[in-house]
């Protein structure tokens, strides 16, 4: 709750019971643009965000907002690859969550690149096990993120994913 700028309060009373009350500035997930902080990445970015966990959809969107950059979702693979091969306005990056419904993020990420995707694509995968890094990459991945996410890894991610690829 307080990474979403909230805040958590419990009172209680004996024989009256308890008292939970919890507060977030956090947004529904939707392109965000406003509240941005200071930070090195580059402004007028378009990321997707594919991430089938709402909690971390909200936070990572929210994070990622907070950079200055426009964030698209997706809940699962197809979504994402849908709306990357079809979109007019292409994204500059995907950070690609790697265990999702409907498609996976390996399948996903598989099939961007068949069709000829060069857009870089971050993996974000609770798993951190030995290997995992290098199996993401294998898949088509330039990159890795393991969860929970932290926001300077993070910024640290788009910026060197924005600078691997050229995109202003």
């Amino acid at each position: 709750i307080w990474l979403m700028g909230g805040d958590l309060v419990a009172t209680s009373a004996p024989g009256e019971g308890s008292t939970f009350i919890a507060t977030s500035t956090a947004h529904p997930a939707k392109p965000v643009m406003e509240g941005r902080t200071e930070t090195n990445v580059p402004a007028g970015l378009r990321v997707m965000l594919a991430e089938d966990g709402p909690d971390n959809r909200r936070l990572v969107g929210h994070l990622l907002g907070r950079m200055g950059v426009e964030v698209i979702l997706a809940e699962n693979g197809l979504e994402a690859v849908e709306a990357i091969l079809g979109e007019r306005k292409p994204v500059d990056l995907v950070f690609m969550d790697m265990q999702m419904p409907v498609m996976d993020g390996w399948e996903a990420t598989r099939r961007l690149r068949n069709a000829g995707s060069a857009i870089p694509i971050i993996a974000l995968t609770a798993n951190a096990m030995p290997g995992d890094r290098e199996a993401c990459l294998e898949a088509g991945c330039d990159g890795y993120l393991p969860k929970p996410v932290r926001r300077e890894a993070l910024e640290q991610a788009v910026i060197e994913a924005v600078e691997r690829a050229g995109t202003p």
